[in-house]
């Protein structure tokens, strides 16, 4: 058996429904033995009386365990997480490689400690919490308006506020505001904008592309990026290559852009 210590808190089976007819089509499943790794020899689980049971019955779609308060429930988990058919994440269990290799890639079973999402969760919030704080501190005042524009439109969100454009700081306010809210609804969304804070040059690029079609400096002509009619790039990633390997264009172009955006 696994050590108890792993199997605390509160552990929860999900089942993936394959029918027509979801929840009410559910009957219950069956998680019967399956083959030891290591001698090849058939598992079942055990009952609370030390002898042995066909299998763990499921019988909800979403089903908890308190192996803390259940020996029944403590010895069926201690099945269900080392069986091939349960999909579980390794770093709350610590299975040998020999045994969670076995495991299936997509399984119609996944379980989870709870309490070690609660933990996640936190770990999370807290990195949410210290992006918005630096969005909003003295050390964010880099994060000029410019910057912000460059990673809202990095964004595809709102990176200009037309009624504000005359009074620069409501503007920055503004846009903030818009990216700080973009942070606080998920943590993949924090970690979009912590990805474009390290390459801030390249959200530059592409900020300065969007406003050089937006202003007509640059055509789109089909699928191809052009200034006067010279062709300088299929796509974004493309007209930054040539950027890049055309400085001084580049340059007489960008001057061009903050010309036009200064009147």
């Amino acid at each position: 058996m696994l050590r108890e210590g792993i199997m605390r808190g509160t552990w929860q089976l999900r089942v993936k429904l394959t029918n027509k007819l979801g929840i009410e089509g559910f009957s219950g499943r069956m998680i019967g033995s399956y083959k030891d790794p290591t001698s090849g020899k058939d598992v079942y689980p055990e009952n609370a009386q030390g002898g042995h049971k066909h299998g763990v019955w499921i019988d909800k779609v979403i089903k908890n365990y308190k192996p803390s308060e259940n020996r029944q429930d403590l010895l069926d988990l201690d099945h269900l997480i080392k069986h091939p058919e349960i999909g579980i994440n390794n770093e709350q269990v610590h299975l040998d490689d020999k045994r969670y290799s076995k495991k299936r890639s997509n399984p119609l079973y996944t379980l989870k400690n709870l309490d070690h999402q609660d933990v996640e969760d936190i770990e999370q919030e807290n990195y949410i919490d210290q992006l918005v704080g630096y969005i909003s501190s003295e050390k964010g005042k880099t994060l000029g308006l410019d910057r912000t524009r460059y990673i809202l439109n990095a964004l595809g969100l709102q990176y200009r506020e037309e009624k504000l454009m005359n009074d620069p700081g409501k503007e920055l306010l503004k846009l903030k505001s818009i990216l700080k809210k973009y942070v606080r609804s998920s943590y993949k969304n924090a970690e979009n904008v912590n990805r474009i804070l390290d390459n801030m040059k390249e959200a530059q690029y592409n900020f300065e592309i969007t406003e050089m079609v937006r202003i007509n400096i640059i055509d789109i002509d089909g699928a191809v990026f052009k200034y006067r009619g010279r062709n300088i790039g299929i796509s974004k990633e493309r007209v930054v290559d040539y950027f890049e390997k055309n400085p001084d264009f580049y340059q007489q172009l960008v001057e061009e852009l903050y010309t036009e955006l200064r009147k």
